[in-house]
């Protein structure tokens, strides 16, 4: 499904999502060349990357590799990353289907004044594109199963 059709030159942005498939439109500083296969003399700007696993993205930083398969294998500690940040909330994108994580799992989270959203990675992606309209500090782990 496509996400949004809004382009933003200057943050991370979800363009795409289909089950077990996020893309991602880079910022401009994060864009580079890549040659074409076949004819090395013709290079093609990577404007975007298509992730297949678990990733947390933020209007100003990707993290591709985040460890949870599923939300049975999610822990307290996979959101350490995002605790010097100073996020006012935290996406939570379960997969496919909305699930509700152990409570023991964000109640640090909650303990810190962090809210966590909890729904299916579909609608987190989606809801991604307007929190970074308001310009809020946020972030969104996406698990991909």
């Amino acid at each position: 499904m496509q996400v949004s059709q809004e382009v933003n030159f200057e943050h991370y942005s979800i363009s795409r999502y289909d089950e077990g498939e996020i893309t991602i439109s880079l910022p401009l500083s994060k864009r580079h060349l890549k040659p074409t296969p076949g004819d090395e003399q013709i290079k093609t700007i990577i404007n975007s990357e298509v992730l297949h696993h678990s990733l947390i993205i933020m209007p100003d930083r990707l993290i591709e590799d985040w460890q949870p398969h599923d939300i049975n294998s999610l822990e307290q500690a996979h959101f350490d990353v995002l605790l010097p940040l100073q996020l006012e909330v935290i996406l939570l994108g379960t997969g496919k289907t909305l699930q509700w994580p152990n409570p023991e799992v964000t109640a640090k989270l909650t303990a810190l004044g962090i809210g966590v959203e909890v729904m299916d990675t579909g609608a987190a992606c989606r809801t991604y594109n307007i929190l970074m309209a308001d310009q809020r500090r946020f972030a969104a782990a996406l698990i991909m199963d």
